[in-house]
C-alpha cells in the first residue's frame, strides 16, 4: 500500500519506478472520464479551482496526498490503483473496473487486459453508443454461432 512517504512534490512513486506528472495526469483524466465528471465538478468536490485541477491532469502541478486520497475515495479505487500504471495485455482487470464488492461467498471473474480495456472503453461511451455496441456484439455472436 502506498503511503505519504511515496509521494514527492514533483513525482509519484510506482513500485520502485517514477510515475511522472504527465502519466499521473493522464490517469486522473481517465478516472474522471470513466466516472463521467467534469473538471468543474471535481474542482468543486476538492474545493479547488477548475484550473488547478486542470493543471493536475496536464501534469503542470502535482496533487498532494490528501487530494489523491479524496480522488481515490470518489472513484471507489485504492491509492495503488490511482498511482500504478495500466495492466498489460495479459494482466487481470483492475478493481476500478469492477462494480462494488463480490457477493458473499462468490469470487470475481478474472478478465484479461484486453477484456478490461473493453469494459473501460464501454463505460466511456454515451448510452446510445453503448446500445449500438451491444447490438453489434449480439449480431457478431449470432454470426459466430451460425458458422
Amino acid at each position: 500500500m502506498l503511503t505519504a512517504s511515496h509521494i514527492r512534490q514533483d513525482n509519484c512513486i510506482k513500485g520502485g519506478g517514477i510515475l511522472d506528472n504527465i502519466t499521473l495526469g493522464l490517469r486522473l483524466l481517465k478516472f474522471r472520464k470513466l466516472n463521467n465528471y467534469t473538471q468543474k465538478e471535481i474542482g468543486k468536490y476538492l474545493n479547488i479551482e477548475r484550473q488547478t485541477y486542470s493543471n493536475y491532469e496536464r501534469g503542470v502541478r502535482t496533487p498532494d496526498m490528501s487530494t489523491l486520497s479524496r480522488l481515490a475515495q470518489l472513484y471507489h479505487i485504492s491509492m495503488d490503483e490511482l498511482l500504478i500504471p495500466e495492466p498489460g495485455p495479459d494482466d487481470h482487470i483492475p478493481a476500478s473496473v469492477q462494480e462494488g464488492p463480490a457477493p458473499f461467498g462468490q469470487s470475481r471473474m478474472q478478465l484479461s487486459g484486453k477484456e478490461a480495456r473493453l469494459i473501460i472503453d464501454y463505460r466511456s461511451l454515451s448510452e446510445p453508443l453503448r446500445e449500438n455496441l451491444l447490438r453489434y456484439l449480439r449480431f457478431l455472436k449470432t454470426e459466430s454461432d451460425n458458422n
